[in-house]
Formats: structure tokens, sequence, C-alpha cells
């Protein structure tokens, strides 16, 4: 699907950064710079082995952060590398972003719940912390 740039701002516990990235769908988390994870205070959770583009496996550091683009945030789970920062796959669905590949640009996307989705009450931003709101509707299996 292509690489392309798209500035990202960061959050971790010690501040936030705006970052230029690049997009890249074939990888499951983003992937952030050991110097900025250490700005941001992005202390690692846990240790993960990943299989690199070039077929090497190493494991590396994983990292909470809060992502932004384009008015939209959400929190997201990044690997501590060496490399350029990559806005991975993780982060683009959490955002509800997709990528139009065509323009090389990210568009808002909708999110798919699958069959679970068929046998539970409809919830509005409004409704959502009302009773009942996010059921199972009776006789509906998941």
């Amino acid at each position: 699907m292509g690489l392309f740039p798209v500035d990202v701002e960061l959050e971790g516990p010690a501040g936030r950064e705006t970052v230029t990235m690049l997009v890249d769908t074939g990888a499951t988390y983003s992937a952030v710079p050991a110097s900025l994870a250490g700005r941001l205070g992005l202390p690692p959770n846990r240790e993960d082995t990943f299989e690199m583009a070039d077929g090497r496996r190493l494991r590396l550091p994983v990292v909470e952060a809060r992502v932004r683009i384009n008015g939209r945030q959400a929190p997201t789970l990044a690997i501590v590398t060496e490399g350029r920062p990559l806005l991975g796959a993780h982060a683009l669905e959490g955002l509800g972003l997709a990528v139009d590949p065509s323009r090389k640009r990210l568009v808002p996307a909708e999110g798919f719940l699958g069959a679970l989705g068929t046998s539970l009450v409809p919830c509005t931003s409004e409704t959502v912390t009302r009773p009942g709101c996010g059921r199972r509707l009776a006789g509906k299996a998941g």
C-alpha cells in the first residue's frame, strides 16, 4: 500500500510532542524511537517478539501512549526501536482511520463488530450511560 508521512501528536506522562510518522498498515503496532519514548516518559510495560520486514525476529519493549490525529485521539501500543517513527494498524483502528492509497492520506473509517453487534441494544454518545445500553437483546445469541 506504500508508506507516506503524517503529523501525529504523541502523549505520555512527561509531555506531548508532534512528530512525523510513516503510515505503515503492514505494522501491527506503531514504532517510536527510544529517545522519543524517553522524552515522553513512556515506560515499557512488557517485551514481545516482532518479525521485522527483513525477516529478523527481535524482542522489543512495548509502551502505551496516547495518539492524536486531526482531532481524533486514542490510546495505542508502540514498540521502542532505533528506527523511524511508524504509525501502525493498531493506532489507525483505534482512531477510526483508514488509508486512502491513491491520495496517500488518512480518512475516517467505520468500525466492525461482527456477529456480536447483531445482539446488542444500540448506544449513542448520548445514551451510553443509560441502563440497558449495550446489553444483549432478549432471545438473541452472541
